[in-house]
């Protein structure tokens, strides 16, 4: 049974691309499709211990290859209508708690006289998503989906107990910690499920699904918040998510169990774990250290958080960066991240952010693109419930309602767009789109800045910038699994999330430094009589606007304070747009199959690239002297291989 093992070698392969029969006998010949015969031949060629990336890639491959038996039998459309009934019912839960435990969020902040803070809680989440992302991506690659689905689920609960029972903002925050694990968790398997399960053609359309209640939520959020009375109930209204999140996800567990126990009981699937060997616990610990690449998460976690939370603390009215605390925070972060990118290109077996990955534009242009997408949409939107209730004169559940209003703007055209995709199976015309439609709304945005009569423009701004992100995101994501095999789903998924969080953190950051270095000094300044009545807007806001009316002069300073910072900070996520549209432009345009669910069973390839006629690209290059590589009428496939 012994066969020669495949090249490691970088190997290049041409087959008509009419030809399925050339197609399938190219796969062979480059090692990408690996069946039963070939892992169990694996498996007794090489004895179970000494090399463990045989073992790690053997636990990879047979996850991948149950995934791949469970998702033949939901092919039919009436499972398809299941899945996605219950996608949307889940989704429907978290999303609806994450809009309003944003909102209480800054109610409980408030309440503890620490508004200013609000900023510093939201970069602890995007910190530890950007930390958990690609860690629980490695977890359900070797663990598998649904396991740590339940795992997730556990963590959201727990951390939503802390949040609702914290007495102070110290207490808060690590319930943060845990919740935003979890639904960061949560929200990346949803991804990944959905993505397992369908077809590159309606990925579009499956993984934009469980967004979709954002067409409600967007109009309920605001009266459930009225109705909570969320400045003196804000305690129980986070609570009570700890039972009605864990009900919502029955339905979804309870088909997924099924439709496993109904592809356990086949042969391949009897046959793929008639060959799985159990290893030493020493050797299965080891495996599992570097498959998770644990010193890798760690290292961008701590550097990422002391480069961003400093940013955010220091200023305000007491002008924190004198303090050698914080300088020092930030240089232990500027040396740790050398130090994590040294890692992951010298020492890490696995690491969990290969750099050669990142090498081709169809990986690191979508990857930017989220980056500065997220960074831009942050900067601009941080504050803006505040400045809708103080600058604006709007209501709590007003000022909610427009908040979210992106949110709704872009699940409702990607329906359309989804089944769009279906039939042109392109992205890039429809991602620049998007772009150009941010560009209108920041500048809406910038245009109409406060005063109540101002409001209509913020509202035609926020339709805008939700029509943008709903045709860009997700073709963005979807471009980026298109170069990718199978069994790298889920990390990709996890690589686009996290650089979408590590752009949501900088946004974050870039705001609340803004905010902070320049609120008070601006209403200070407009209020130079009154320091406890501009010490009272800038710390607690929400408070201030009940005692001081629209008509008020300390009302109408204040709100000019917040006119001059939108201005700054809206001219530096006008910046941020114009990398953006570059990015849009270099990501590859491919070809969007109906037929295949997986191009590839292979955990040795990093990138699967088809290249084929991308006239914006070509033209892109034409107009600036770039040179390009002309192809002829056959299409060519690149496999590029890790040396081992």
């Amino acid at each position: 049974m012994n066969q020669p093992a495949v090249s490691p070698e970088w190997e290049q392969c041409e087959y008509d691309k009419d030809s399925e029969t050339d197609k399938r006998s190219c796969k062979k010949e480059q090692g990408i499709i690996h069946d039963i015969e070939k892992m169990t031949v694996v498996e007794e060629t090489q004895p179970v211990g000494p090399n463990l990336e045989i073992t790690a890639r053997f636990s990879t491959k047979r996850k991948m290859k149950e995934l791949e038996i469970v998702s033949s039998f939901c092919k039919e459309w009436h499972f398809q209508s299941i899945l996605l009934v219950t996608a949307i019912v889940c989704g429907f839960s978290y999303n609806l708690d994450a809009v309003l435990r944003s909102t209480y969020t800054g109610y409980a902040t408030n309440s503890f006289s620490q508004h200013s803070l609000l900023a510093t809680i939201n970069v602890i989440n995007s910190v530890v998503s950007i930390a958990s992302q690609l860690f629980f991506a490695r977890l359900s690659d070797h663990f598998g989906r649904l396991q740590l689905f339940g795992f997730c689920t556990l963590m959201y609960i727990v951390g939503t107990i802390l949040q609702s029972q914290s007495k102070n903002v110290s207490i808060y925050a690590g319930g943060a910690v845990f919740y935003n694990a979890g639904y960061t968790g949560v929200r990346l398997l949803m991804t990944i499920m959905m993505s397992d399960f369908s077809t590159l053609g309606w990925r579009y359309f499956m993984i934009a699904s469980p967004d979709w209640c954002y067409i409600i939520i967007t109009w309920v959020s605001g009266n459930i918040i009225e109705i909570s009375n969320p400045l003196e109930n804000w305690s129980w209204d986070i609570a009570m998510w700890a039972f009605i999140f864990p009900l919502t996800t029955i339905p979804l567990v309870g088909f997924l169990v099924y439709m496993f126990y109904k592809a356990s009981r086949t042969d391949e699937w009897k046959e793929l774990r008639s060959v799985t060997k159990k290893m030493p616990t020493p050797v299965y610990i080891k495996e599992v250290f570097w498959n998770l690449d644990i010193p890798g998460v760690l290292l961008i976690a701590i550097s990422l958080g002391c480069i961003l939370i400093p940013l955010t603390v220091s200023g305000g009215e007491t002008e924190e960066w004198k303090d050698s605390r914080n300088i020092g925070v930030l240089c232990l972060g500027s040396v740790l991240f050398p130090i994590f990118l040294l890692w992951e290109g010298k020492i890490a077996k696995r690491p969990v952010l290969a750099l050669t990955y990142l090498k081709d534009r169809g990986v690191w242009a979508p990857l930017a693109a989220s980056f500065f997408m997220s960074n831009a949409y942050l900067i601009a939107t941080d504050y803006l419930y505040a400045v809708l209730l103080v600058g604006f004169n709007q209501s709590e559940s007003a000022s909610q309602r427009i908040t979210w209003l992106p949110s709704f703007a872009g699940v409702v055209i990607t329906p359309f767009t989804g089944l769009l995709i279906t039939r042109w199976k392109h992205l890039k015309v429809l991602t620049i789109t998007g772009c150009i439609f941010y560009y209108i709304a920041f500048g809406l945005f910038y245009r109409y800045r406060g005063g109540s009569t101002n409001v209509a423009g913020i509202i035609v701004g926020t339709i805008f910038m939700g029509f943008g992100s709903g045709i860009s995101t997700y073709p963005l994501m979807v471009s980026l699994q298109a170069v990718s095999s199978h069994t790298k789903i889920a990390i990709v998924t996890a690589l686009f999330y996290t650089f979408e969080q590590v752009g949501r953190a900088v946004g974050s950051s870039i705001s609340g430094a803004i905010w902070t270095q320049v609120m008070f000094k601006e209403i200070s300044k407009r209020l130079p009589e009154e320091p406890e009545v501009a010490l009272a807007a800038y710390a607690s806001p929400y408070t201030f606007v009940t005692k001081y009316g629209w008509e008020t002069s300390q009302r109408m300073a204040v709100v000019g304070a917040y006119m001059h910072v939108q201005k700054i900070l809206l001219l530096v996520a006008l910046l941020m747009l114009c990398p953006l549209f570059l990015m849009a432009i270099m990501m590859r345009d491919a070809e969007l199959s109906t037929s295949d669910v997986a191009l590839s069973s292979s955990d040795d390839s990093h990138v699967i690239i088809s290249k084929h006629e991308d006239k914006i690209y070509e033209a892109f290059c034409k107009f600036f002297s770039f040179s390009t590589k002309k192809e002829g009428s056959r299409e060519r496939s690149w496999i590029w291989k890790s040396k081992s």
